[in-house]
């Protein structure tokens, strides 16, 4: 090859390089303004590998699927009450599996393991069911002590059945003496007078395949005395850069079908 060809060639490389640079901050600059495509983002609060021995945090979507067959650092012991079988439950695998059969954990250790596993099994497969999203609004969202004023007044830790929902605009407003008392790089903490309530965020991605992107949650509501406490996932969004998220999809605490 001659001096010439090779001065070509590497003109060439460096031109596709600087091209595809650009491409990439306008792609970043389109994606701030609403528009563009953006890949699924694993976020630090998605801690499925902290059920598992010896897994370190994911760092893309190959380790989440490999992390749903490994097997629990606890095995998770369930019955089912109507064909009265016992199964041993070691990965996320046979956790749905049971889940879907009507399996409910033994006893309450089993019960406290089977939806804390069983909501980070359930949002590991969710984020593989992503696509990327062409249209963001959530790139404005901060996780901060001002998410309450974007999120649903559904929110709003209802202990007794009988509790009405409430008619606010948005959790915060539904909500007295909400404070912001944690905030870690996976999620945020906060605090009424008789309970804590924590937001763990798993990830974005489009979750239903509409195009926009959406957001991954775990909300878990405990109370200060005693030991109730629930938690769900949900898949949110929105329309515009200033309005209240809304519930695309709701998982509760997996007990049983």
């Amino acid at each position: 090859m001659c001096r010439a060809q090779k001065q070509r060639i590497r003109r060439i490389i460096h031109d596709s390089v600087s091209l595809t640079v650009v491409m990439i901050i306008l792609g970043a600059s389109s994606l701030a303004r609403g528009a563009g495509a953006t890949a699924v983002v694993i976020k630090p609060g998605f801690v499925l590998y902290k059920y598992i021995r010896g897994e370190k945090p994911p760092a893309n979507l190959g380790d989440i699927e490999r992390q749903l067959h490994k097997s629990f650092a606890l095995v998770i012991q369930a019955t089912n009450s109507k064909s009265h079988k016992e199964e041993t439950i070691h990965n996320c695998d046979e956790w749905q599996k049971a889940y879907e059969e009507g399996f409910a954990p033994k006893t309450q250790v089993d019960q406290d393991f089977w939806n804390s596993v069983g909501l980070s099994c359930m949002g590991g497969r969710l984020l593989l069911s992503a696509q990327p999203a062409n249209v963001t609004y959530l790139d404005n969202l901060a996780v901060d002590k001002r998410l309450p004023r974007y999120l649903p007044a559904s929110f709003k830790f209802r202990v007794a059945p009988d509790d009405r929902p409430s008619h606010a605009p948005n959790w915060a407003a539904a909500t007295k003496h909400l404070k912001m008392t944690e905030k870690a790089e996976g999620g945020i903490v906060f605090e009424t007078v008789d309970a804590y309530h924590v937001i763990d965020i798993f990830g974005y991605g489009d979750f239903d395949h509409d195009g926009i992107q959406d957001m991954l949650l775990r909300l878990e509501h405990s109370v200060k005395q005693g030991t109730y406490s629930t938690a769900a996932l949900y898949v949110m969004s929105r329309k515009d850069h200033s309005s209240v998220l809304s519930i695309k999809q709701e998982y509760p605490s997996m007990l049983a079908q």
